[in-house]
């Protein structure tokens, strides 16, 4: 079995035993929401949705109506804190339900629109322009298509017969791609979508030696299509997957405050004792979120406003090589590391894994910031020093270009000088 076919299998496992927890969940949400409409002699309708708050972390999202009212549950997986809903039956397509906590204190509003194919929603507190969006999939919709979203994943193909590699990036920001074909390479940002499974439109983009009136990306589980359209003509181009980095996400809400971590899954022993020593620092505030009770003064304008976790942005991943940024938010501060991970050996690199010391020696004689830290990107190395909580982190870039055209011997790794650099 190939490391791609383990991988696979990883990512797999880990949406099964979501689902298998949610299903049950969801069971009871339902015979839960039902006892509320115990006394209503009206026909009953439930609807269950696989929930994504913010399009990423997994809700259970319970609703149902009586003709005359909507009432509904929300509930996170394996965590015993829920919801509720409930607000008249005026709109079915476009309503607004008040939200409770099991005390019954008011803690915000849920407005919701009706899709085709899902409900977008938005959790507000009184200031509309200040929401949470939560995309809701029909249950048996959303458990087919699974849609947990990875971290990275790697796309081939042929377009106008050439060879075209694309690495695609899930940020906070948006969904980065970075397309490689004949030594050209295209950077584009895509902004999120509130489906996971989406199309992204852009116009006038340039994609290696052509500008586009517009650039439409299609994104499915194991496909990335793209319409390029120039002159009323169109052209595709397909791209398939070639292996993904599934994302281990944690996902825990309070009242007051919620827990987001993001982080790579990997099967190296190095790398999850790695992962495990980053979420331990988390685990004070995450107690503390658990435990979390409204208080008597508790006024739901308060939700939401502490945010806790870990996030990661990933800046290059092959079969090879991972290497990225990751940082830590907790009510201690922040905290930022960046690495370099050799995936076939399971071996973490540091900067003199990477550069020769006289390269090092250069690089921190010419500034005035003492570079400790080194990161891989599409087409050269990133260094940097430590963080810094009021400038941020200031960053170095030595491209691959400008590596192989010097006289000297920069990268101190044989392999990492025979992957990138080919000698």
């Amino acid at each position: 079995m190939g490391r791609f076919d383990l991988h696979i299998i990883t990512f797999i496992t880990l949406c099964i035993s979501m689902v298998q927890c949610s299903f049950a969940q969801t069971y009871h949400l339902k015979q839960e929401l039902k006892e509320q409409f115990a006394e209503s002699n009206g026909e009953l309708w439930f609807t269950s949705y696989l929930g994504f708050e913010k399009s990423k972390f997994p809700v259970d999202f319970v609703i149902g109506q009586d003709g005359e009212t909507y009432r509904a549950i929300l509930q996170y997986p394996m965590s015993d804190k829920k919801l509720y809903y409930d607000g008249d039956y005026s709109d079915e397509d476009n309503f607004s339900l008040a939200e409770y906590d099991e005390s019954g204190t008011l803690t915000g509003h849920l407005k919701l629109s009706k899709k085709p194919d899902h409900i977008s929603a938005e959790w507000y507190v009184t200031d509309v322009e200040s929401t949470v969006s939560i995309l809701l999939i029909p249950d048996k919709i959303g458990r087919i298509k699974n849609p947990v979203v990875p971290m990275a994943a790697n796309y081939k193909g042929n377009f106008m017969g050439n060879v075209v590699d694309c690495k695609a990036y899930y940020q906070k920001n948006g969904l980065l791609l970075i397309l490689t074909s004949n030594d050209q390479q295209v950077e584009l940002l895509l902004e999120y979508k509130d489906d996971l499974f989406s199309t992204y439109e852009m116009v006038n983009t340039q994609l290696f030696d052509h500008t586009y009136d517009k650039v439409i990306f299609q994104i499915t589980e194991n496909k990335l299509s793209t319409q390029l359209v120039r002159s009323g003509k169109s052209t595709l181009m397909e791209l398939s997957l070639t292996e993904i980095l599934p994302a281990k996400t944690i996902y825990i809400a309070g009242y007051k405050s919620h827990l987001d971590v993001s982080l790579p899954v990997q099967l190296g022993k190095k790398f999850q004792k790695w992962t495990s020593s980053i979420l331990a620092l988390t685990d004070k505030d995450k107690q503390r979120i658990q435990n979390e009770n409204i208080e008597d003064d508790f006024s739901f304008e308060e939700r939401y406003k502490e945010w806790v976790g870990v996030d990661t942005k990933i800046s290059y991943f092959d079969t090879n090589y991972m290497s990225g940024d990751v940082f830590i938010y907790t009510s201690d501060g922040l905290a930022m590391e960046s690495f370099v991970y050799d995936r076939l050996k399971d071996k973490f690199l540091d900067i003199t894994d990477v550069i020769s010391s006289k390269a090092i020696k250069t690089l921190n004689n010419s500034k005035t910031e003492m570079y400790s830290q080194v990161q891989i990107s599409a087409d050269g190395f990133l260094f940097h020093g430590e963080y810094d909580v009021n400038f941020g982190l200031q960053k170095s870039k030595l491209s691959f270009a400008d590596i192989a055209t010097s006289d000297q011997d920069i990268i101190a790794n044989k392999a990492l000088r025979k992957h990138f650099l080919n000698k």
